[in-house]
């Protein structure tokens, strides 16, 4: 019978044979992450030199270095690297182009008699952006030395009734102090310089605001800021763009079952053939399903030579009424066309439906 003493002392030597199995291939990292903090493109690539101990019992080598992105480069040195004794490699960064934060890793493959191992590092840190001269920074010149950042003001949704400030950097890279102001400006729309007077080589801000109860239309909105500059009109233009909407959701739920329904009788008219120099004209039957009123806030035909009527702005509930659809093709070339006209209304579910219309111009 096998004493039970010898057992243990078996299983006892068999876990130390096996940790000292683990403990052949070994490494430890002075550290295995690198920040380079920030860095600039122009001053090239940057080092870093990762530093190791073989911690194992038996002698180990760097295989190869695999790294996660072609920005990165590792050289290595192949010499056996005996245990307790150091060993490093160096990972090399580009930051050519690559602006921003950066995070990037690498493999360090280690060849030893007992069989190949891995371990990670990584590097990172961010790459500046490179500084814009002052004419990249502000693009567009008024007159003056007046220089704007930018002249397209992309306003987006504004409620009817709702006011929106858009702001503009300006600087002014005169010799002398200027002043801006706005003249023949629509209604909605005011225009404040702060300051009132830029001095030279100063940085001021445009302030426009957008005044949308005093819009005449509906829907979507295309006008220009025109400037003075130390009293003279500047040739360009700031241009703004903006989508005016009707704010339905104050209303109650007895408002909502009593709103107005939009519908049409046909979501796509077809024209057919139209003899160029001829006009054309058809007829769409628009209904109000809903109780209140429809009303018609905008037709909006982006083209010329199509125009979309309503008899009146407001249709009555359970009413119907006739759109007149008119096609001039006077000025058209042989083409088919297909073309789309918004109908904005009151509707709170469909405030804004197509209507196609199709046709076919020949000699």
């Amino acid at each position: 019978m096998i004493d039970r003493r010898l057992v243990f002392f078996l299983a006892f030597f068999a876990v130390v044979v096996s940790l000292s199995a683990q403990e052949k291939r070994s490494v430890s990292f002075v550290q295995n992450t690198h920040d380079f903090g920030i860095i600039r493109e122009e001053d090239g690539e940057v080092l870093c030199v990762f530093r190791f101990i073989n911690e194992g019992t038996e002698a180990i080598s760097i295989k190869k270095i695999t790294a996660s992105c072609g920005c990165t480069s590792p050289t290595w040195s192949t010499d056996a690297i005996a245990p307790s004794q150091q060993g490093e490699f160096t990972l090399g960064f580009d930051p050519t182009e690559r602006y921003g934060l950066f995070h990037q890793g690498a493999t360090v493959f280690f060849s030893a008699l007992s069989g190949d191992f891995t371990e990670s590092v990584s590097i990172k840190g961010m790459v500046a952006f490179p500084e814009k001269s002052l004419e990249e920074q502000y693009p567009y010149s008024f007159g003056d030395g007046l220089l704007l950042k930018n002249r397209f003001l992309i306003v987006g949704d504004i409620y009817k009734g709702e006011e929106k400030v858009r702001t503009i950097e300006m600087f002014n890279n005169g010799a002398s102090s200027v002043t801006v102001a706005g003249y023949n400006l629509p209604k909605y729309l005011k225009v404040e310089s702060f300051p009132q007077v830029v001095s030279p080589q100063e940085k001021a801000v445009l302030n426009i605001t957008i005044m949308s109860e005093k819009m005449p239309m509906w829907g979507y909105v295309a006008d220009s800021v025109r400037l003075l500059v130390n009293g003279r009109k500047s040739a360009d233009v700031v241009d703004l763009k903006a989508d005016i909407k009707e704010d339905f959701s104050r209303l109650t739920m007895q408002e909502k079952v009593e709103a107005p329904v939009i519908s049409l009788s046909v979501k796509v008219l077809d024209l057919g053939e139209l003899k160029i120099g001829k006009q054309a004209k058809a007829f769409v039957e628009l209904k109000n399903n809903g109780i209140k009123p429809l009303i018609i806030r905008r037709i909006v035909s982006e083209n010329p030579y199509l125009t979309v009527t309503a008899p009146s702005q407001s249709l009555k509930g359970g009413k119907r009424a006739r759109l007149t659809v008119a096609v001039d093709a006077t000025q058209l070339h042989p083409f088919d066309f297909r073309k789309r006209v918004q109908i904005i209304s009151n509707d709170p579910v469909n405030s804004v439906i197509n209507l196609y219309i199709n046709w076919k111009t020949v000699k």
